[in-house]
């Protein structure tokens, strides 16, 4: 045990505290607050540390899954959370500007009745996966192309 104090620093702070448990700082305090662990002392500026002594105490705690009121506590560490999913990245080319900057080049080259839910339609129709073309001529000339050969009675009786 002498060889754990002397790795013990004279004072921590609670963020160092945490890290040495590999907790968050928010689940330290809460732990405090729950009275699960010792509150930290207080410095003359009102800075909170934890002295030897509370280290020593909360490492044991820790170790043993105990609280200071002697419940049971489980402790998990950050590094055995599993991530969140990650959100599928958004293609710059869906967005509503890039729609409408298409829609205006539709519209000039003759298909001035397409309206905004058409091109939403074929664009679905067309990039089911979303993954539209970076090359905008080549995407133009896909959506007239695509447009064009649809029932014109069907888009114009509108």
């Amino acid at each position: 045990m002498n060889e754990g104090i002397r790795e013990l620093p004279e004072r921590i702070n609670p963020a160092g505290m945490a890290r040495a448990l590999n907790i968050s700082r928010a689940r330290l305090y809460q732990l405090m607050k729950d009275g699960t662990f010792p509150a930290a002392s207080r410095d003359d500026q009102d800075r909170p540390f934890f002295t030897r002594e509370q280290q020593r105490e909360i490492l044991d705690l820790y170790r043993n899954n105990r609280g200071i009121d002697g419940r049971s506590v489980f402790f998990r560490p950050r590094s055995t959370r599993t991530p969140p999913p990650s959100r599928p990245k958004r293609n710059a080319e869906s967005s509503s500007a890039d729609h409408t900057a298409l829609l205006s080049s539709i519209r000039a080259m003759g298909l001035s009745h397409v309206r905004k839910s058409d091109l939403q339609k074929c664009l679905s129709e067309l990039f089911p996966h979303g993954r539209i073309p970076e090359d905008k001529a080549a995407l133009v000339r896909q959506v007239f192309v695509h447009l064009h050969r649809q029932d014109s009675g069907d888009m114009q009786g509108r």
